[in-house]
């Protein structure tokens, strides 16, 4: 029997969500910070993913907090995008036109010594329609810079025990550490791959993408020693599934692969439209699982969207070995997408909302 490009696509798209549901995660600690809704901030996961999107501009706002219910200090995440698509450089030639330019600057901050980590980048990337089709193939690359900062004041160290007068932390006292710096700036470049079967009013629309962030292996070290930051790269796929007119599901599975980490989250999400002939107004809702080293949180998604803004929060439940100390208490996390876009009456729109 002879299959349709696009029914090879599915097959071998569900082939490997199968795989990475049932894959077993090696026991490691993550270099690079993850956010669960990594759906909404599409660039840091996917070059290729700037500009992806039904309209003309996006701006993206996210927060992130976790272990607040364990550290005086919590892990928080702060990231604002904004992207466009198809811009025209004047008089550059064609293979310069219709390109998709945007960037991103995230910031991470944990524990008590404030160590954090700033990225700032600009993203570009250009769509290609594979002979005219339906089937389309998207190349991104990214460069910029990263921040690593941490506040050495902050800390405390063995050697600053007093042991005399009841013991405690003496600040003053020297901690013995050959810090050659306490900031450090390192080039990143990234690029991406993202192919999807982009034909409106299709039930299925699969997508599959991967990634390379750190491809120059920035040494990323505070003292006199050689460090690289390891490759992280990204495998992101699956696809929307059009029920009917109010309702579409998403089915997303999000690999990242650092040196010896492997992270894996699967989500089945909701959109559900108030009007069946408009996707002005929808209820978002849906459930994510994370693996890394064994399970790792099992995560609520619940939002709205009402035009062109689209807000979502989301909370990690941590399963984890962790989770004695946490009581189950993880992550919440937070964002508001804006689109500006003309109007659009037919719920099944072709780009994938990743």
């Amino acid at each position: 029997m002879k299959l349709s490009i696009r029914a090879i696509c599915v097959k071998v798209i569900i082939a490997i969500i199968v795989i990475q549901l049932g894959a077993v995660q090696k026991n490691a600690t993550a270099q690079d910070f993850h956010l669960s809704q990594f759906d909404a901030f599409q660039q840091y996961f996917n070059p290729a993913m700037t500009g992806m999107f039904n309209g003309d501009l996006r701006v993206n706002a996210h927060f992130r907090q976790q272990w607040a219910s364990i550290i005086e200090n919590p892990y928080q995440t702060f990231g604002v995008s904004l992207d466009a698509a198809n811009v025209n450089l004047g008089s550059f030639p064609p293979a310069l036109q219709n390109l998709r330019l945007g960037g991103f600057v995230l910031n991470y901050q944990a524990g008590a010594g404030t160590y954090n980590v700033l990225n700032v980048i600009f993203s570009v990337a250009k769509n290609y329609a594979i002979k005219q089709s339906d089937h389309h193939v998207a190349v991104g690359i990214q460069t910029g810079v990263i921040n690593k900062f941490v506040n050495m004041d902050a800390l405390s160290f063995q050697r600053q025990y007093n042991n005399a007068n009841g013991g405690g932390f003496n600040t003053q006292i020297p901690n013995g550490e050959n810090f050659t710096n306490t900031s450090v700036f390192l080039p990143e470049l990234n690029t991406g791959l993202l192919y999807n079967y982009a034909k409106l009013n299709s039930r299925f629309n699969p997508f599959l993408g991967v990634a390379a962030y750190h491809l120059t292996q920035p040494n990323e070290t505070f003292f006199n020693v050689t460090n690289r930051l390891p490759i992280r790269f990204v495998l992101n796929t699956g696809s929307k599934i059009n029920i009917h007119k109010q309702h579409q599901a998403h089915l997303h599975v999000l690999t990242m692969m650092q040196k010896n980490v492997i992270q894996v989250q699967s989500n089945i999400m909701g959109n559900f439209f108030i009007s069946p002939n408009s996707e002005d107004i929808a209820i978002i809702y849906g459930f994510s699982y994370r693996t890394l080293n064994n399970s790792d949180a099992g995560i609520i998604h619940l939002g709205a969207k009402y035009r062109d803004f689209t807000g979502r929060v989301s909370y990690d439940i941590n399963i984890s070995d962790l989770k004695n100390f946490s009581s189950g208490r993880g992550a919440i996390e937070i964002s508001l997408v804006y689109i500006r876009t003309k109007p659009i009456k037919a719920a099944n729109v072709s780009c994938p909302r990743l």
